[in-house]
């Protein structure tokens, strides 16, 4: 597996996910939730991976989702935003729906 906005690693049963966009705060973007699915995809699938932990590369856990790309990819009405904003919601979730321990590695 390639990640552009994230790093994967397995190491002794526990899978490690890093968002790594520090020069924005690790704030979610599309590709880094995409990429985010495929890791937990994966860390799921393994059977030898009994935990996970999810951190932050840099000063910051995550800003949240990445508002300029936000609102570049915004839609013209209201109804138009409930769809990417289920399926962005959905994504996040799968940390909290993981039918294995999830730690969120933050500091501070």
């Amino acid at each position: 597996m390639e990640f552009t906005t994230l790093i994967y690693e397995r190491l002794d049963g526990v899978a490690r996910i890093t968002l790594n966009r520090p020069q924005r705060t690790n704030a979610l973007s599309q590709a880094m939730l995409g990429e985010i699915c495929t890791a937990m995809d994966a860390a799921e699938a393994d059977a030898e991976v009994r935990a996970v932990i999810v951190r932050g590369a840099g000063k910051a856990f995550s800003s949240g989702f990445d508002l300029k790309e936000q609102m570049e990819r915004r839609p013209s009405g209201v109804a138009d935003w409930r769809p990417l904003l289920r399926k962005d919601f959905d994504t996040v979730m799968r940390f909290w729906h993981c039918p294995k321990p999830t730690i969120a590695a933050v500091r501070g």
